[in-house]
């Protein structure tokens, strides 16, 4: 329904275990996946491996209802397509995924995105920590994806904290519609 709407959706899996299922996912029609609470580089490789078709990742072949597929499509071109169009986030949730965010803004993945509030969780285990803040957080992130092709997003809830993240150097932000 939302393809035949226009409508691109993001779909986010419940674990950073279920890393290995994305390309199930994506069979069901999503423009692309984010995946939450990843610290590891293994957990990225894995969502990499899982989003993307042959010859960038391992994707299994299947799925009628797959964003952009018809049946006379050649499976050539629709991976090449997919494999631009898709959409891989990591969402960094802690203070190990912080601090490691270059090895997580690994080649494929175009975002980084930020869940503030289990890393407030996660900060708040490691006070003695030097990124004390959230925003810490985030300026030392957007300073280590600054040159790999991944961007930064950030969940800033309400439009009069955005120009705030945009002078950071974050490209995408999350707002709340109005009610």
């Amino acid at each position: 329904m939302a393809a035949e709407l226009g409508v691109h959706v993001m779909f986010r899996t419940r674990h950073p275990r279920d890393a290995h299922q994305i390309g199930s996912y994506m069979d069901l029609g999503p423009t692309g996946v984010e995946v939450p609470l990843v610290d590891l580089e293994s957990t990225v490789d894995e969502a990499v491996s899982s989003f993307y078709y042959p010859q960038v990742g391992k994707r299994s072949w299947g799925g009628r209802a797959r964003l952009g597929f018809r049946m006379q499509d050649d499976r050539l071109d629709y991976a090449r397509w997919w494999n631009e169009i898709g959409v891989l986030w990591i969402q960094v949730e802690s203070v190990a995924a912080v601090t490691n965010a270059r090895g997580l803004a690994k080649a494929r993945v175009d975002c980084l995105s930020f869940g503030p509030v289990d890393l407030s969780f996660s900060m708040e285990s490691q006070p003695q920590h030097a990124l004390k803040t959230v925003d810490d957080c985030v300026r030392h992130v957007v300073e280590q994806v600054r040159d790999t092709g991944t961007v930064v997003c950030f969940r800033n809830g309400s439009p009069d904290r955005r120009q705030k993240y945009v002078d950071m150097g974050v490209p995408v932000l999350l707002e709340q519609l109005p009610a």
